[in-house]
């Protein structure tokens, strides 16, 4: 049962080097997007340059902003990288592998998932430990009983004697009946009733951890859900902000700064959507581990 249990936290692990990768992917998808939002912006300003009409400013802003969004890009497929290797490594493969969006289902039933977590694999091995130790102490009369032992032992002898032939056997039986033993059984015993309270504080304990590992989990889907819906209001009012700033620059009604600014915000909120996907995929796995119901 405990290598059951370690094949479970194994499982979790690989599951969270996964998520990383689908996390990490997202990530790579929003800067990648503001590259081209400001290569956008960079031609823009070039032309206006070229045309007689911007200065060279705005250019070597946009210009700047375009090479500082190439080099982050870059950066997170560096990431992205380091983490299918680490997936690799987990998994036990000879080189990297890769993630997709997984499906994630959550139970819904917070009392089902309190039951559900009484079964999970660390609490079965520690009710498991519990139970040899209760096993354990009732097997303590046989300390004190008697026991028979037996030997037989063929024999070869060359030359032979008067007494001793070529070939034979000889066969034993020993009863043995314990009277004094200095105190050892006695004090077996007793470390058979501690490792008996040990265990059973060993399972009490696991069954308050799952219990409370699903309540947390609960919550933590809760606002992690939470979390993301303010993440992706903010991400679509930056890209509205983003608007707004390009067309006040097309309309010369204010400078590339406060376009450029509206990019990197808009790039942040993108990138905090991410991370906030990332959260409930996270709290979702937390949530199926806490159950018992993953792997």
């Amino acid at each position: 049962m405990t290598a059951l249990d370690t094949r479970r936290l194994v499982a979790v692990s690989v599951a969270r080097a996964y998520l990383t990768i689908v996390a990490q992917k997202r990530v790579i998808e929003a800067a990648v997007r503001a590259r081209e939002t400001d290569r956008a912006h960079y031609a823009y300003a070039h032309q206006r340059y070229g045309g007689g009409v911007g200065n060279r400013i705005d250019e070597v802003r946009a210009e700047q902003q375009v090479q500082s969004d190439e080099a982050n890009v870059q950066q997170q497929y560096v990431a992205l990288g380091r983490d299918r290797e680490a997936l690799g490594v987990l998994v036990g493969v000879g080189g990297p592998l890769d993630a997709e969006e997984p499906n994630l289902q959550a139970p819904s039933d917070p009392a089902q998932a309190m039951k559900d977590a009484e079964h999970r694999s660390d609490v079965v091995a520690a009710d498991v430990r519990m139970r040899a130790a209760q096993h354990a102490i009732h097997d303590n009369w046989t300390d004190y009983s008697p026991y028979l032992s037996g030997t037989f032992m063929p024999f070869y002898s060359t030359p032979a004697t008067v007494t001793y032939p070529t070939t034979g056997w000889e066969a034993q039986l020993l009863l043995t009946v314990p009277f004094y033993d200095a105190g050892l059984r006695y004090g077996q015993q007793k470390q058979r009733d501690v490792n008996r309270d040990e265990a059973q504080a060993e399972l009490e304990a696991t069954v308050r951890q799952a219990r409370s590992d699903v309540r947390t989990a609960f919550e933590e889907v809760k606002r992690a859900d939470a979390a993301l819906s303010s993440s992706r209001r903010a991400a679509d009012l930056a890209h509205t902000g983003l608007e707004l700033a390009n067309a006040s620059y097309r309309a010369g009604a204010s400078t590339d700064i406060e376009v450029i600014d509206a990019e990197r915000t808009a790039r942040d909120a993108e990138t905090a959507v991410a991370v906030a996907e990332d959260g409930a995929r996270q709290a979702r796995l937390d949530l199926v581990a806490a159950t018992g119901r993953f792997p």
